[in-house]
């Protein structure tokens, strides 16, 4: 298992201080008022912008550091309100509410098989119509695919899991990752990326402890 307090303690923002285009995109498509959830949180790149934004965001990471560097910025950036953190296994997550947006970016092939269908299958039922999901992973062949009971997107398939959903964006498409080869050149895989709204007509509003 990746040690995650290593990497975060090594660099406090490995995966950049932006957020996803994804998020930036759709942000005027969250249902206005209701709560985020980002389950892989990092040090809060998607987090930290939404609660700029006004939403109040619960934010779960598996590394304490991570979450630690995201309370900090918060402070910083007097959105400390608006965080809630949780130091928590993504595919253990257990305090779910109902949600105007799930975010859940390149963690799922970190999880178990099993785990990672869960997980999405627990992602889709906890957010509320009209509610947005933006799942982004790795998928297909590639030099970063592994053969060890662990969770891989097939080409297509994350589409096919949100069958029945309203697809407002679907891309498969190369990405520069973290990891690199031997000469430090990073490696190239394909990356699935979606963002899909749960079609129930009828919105309830919600609202989460802080």
């Amino acid at each position: 298992m990746k040690d995650w307090n290593a990497l975060y303690k090594t660099e406090k923002d490995p995966f950049g201080i932006e957020p996803s285009l994804l998020v930036k995109n759709f942000l005027n498509q969250i249902p206005k008022g209701q709560p985020i959830l980002d389950l892989g949180c990092g040090s809060g790149r998607n987090s930290l912008y939404l609660g700029k934004e006004g939403f109040k965001v619960t934010c779960v990471d598996i590394s304490s550091e991570a979450i630690n560097t995201l309370l900090l910025k918060a402070q910083e950036m007097g959105v400390k309100d608006k965080i809630k953190a949780i130091v928590q296994d993504a595919s253990k997550f257990d305090g779910w509410g109902k949600y105007g947006l799930i975010i859940c970016y390149t963690t799922l092939h970190f999880l178990s098989d099993s785990g990672a269908r869960q997980l999405i299958k627990n992602i889709k039922e906890h957010t509320i119509g009209k509610g947005l999901n933006i799942i982004a992973d790795f998928a297909g062949d590639g030099p970063l695919k592994r053969d060890n009971g662990g969770f891989w997107l097939k080409n297509e398939e994350l589409k096919s899991l949100y069958s029945g959903w309203k697809e407002l964006f679907y891309k498969e498409d190369l990405s520069r990752t973290k990891a690199t080869d031997e000469s430090g050149k990073p490696f190239m895989q394909n990356m699935a990326m979606l963002v899909s709204q749960n079609p129930i007509e009828h919105i309830q509003f919600y609202s989460v402890k802080q």
